[in-house]
């Protein structure tokens, strides 16, 4: 099992990499990179690159992009489109010097126009909050993941420190790996 986290709010450095870390848990966290150092739209400041860096630098942590400008990409001209993938991947590839693999779809909205550009620009996989279909694709394009986003929000945190508690109870079934690893080869 591994955690995916969205957006890069400087809570995924305070709270979830500690947590992630001091049990040997694997996460990715999707960074939106015109975010990164900023409190773009909402009142959480992001993670800097200093934080980025840390991060990026341990072995159970991986590192995909969640877009530059956090879009919804299937409402984007085909031109924005390619260019916001595309640059995501290359801005976060020549900061941490990792090849990123993974991106996840902001708001989990995508279509064929969306994959196409994703695989173009180099991606090995990705990520929806929903299943919305394969668009004639490969499964590797559409990953569904469970949203949980306001949920951890609540309680400052104690849903997720929740989760981290009952991870050595939780059957051995739900750790077999389904995936290759995102960013480690």
């Amino acid at each position: 099992m591994e955690f995916a986290i969205d957006d890069g709010y400087s809570g995924i450095y305070y709270y979830a990499f500690p947590e992630l870390k001091k049990r040997g848990m694997k996460a990715t966290f999707f960074i939106t990179v015109s975010a990164i150092g900023s409190v773009k739209g909402t009142s959480y400041p992001h993670i800097t690159y200093e934080q980025l860096a840390e991060i990026a630098a341990n072995e159970n942590m991986s590192i995909g992009s969640h877009t530059v400008s956090h879009s919804r990409l299937s409402e984007l001209s085909n031109d924005a489109l390619k260019i916001d993938v595309a640059k995501s991947k290359q801005i976060l590839e020549n900061f941490t010097g990792i090849k990123i693999r993974a991106i996840a779809y902001p708001e989990g909205y995508y279509n064929g126009d969306v994959i196409d550009a994703v695989k173009e620009a180099g991606y090995e996989i990705a990520f929806a909050v929903q299943d919305r279909g394969l668009f004639g694709h490969e499964a590797y394009y559409s990953i569904p993941r469970i949203f949980t986003c306001l949920e951890l929000a609540e309680n400052d945190n104690a849903l997720f420190i929740e989760y981290i508690k009952n991870y050595k109870a939780m059957p051995e079934d739900a750790f077999k790996e389904r995936w290759k690893p995102i960013n480690k080869s």
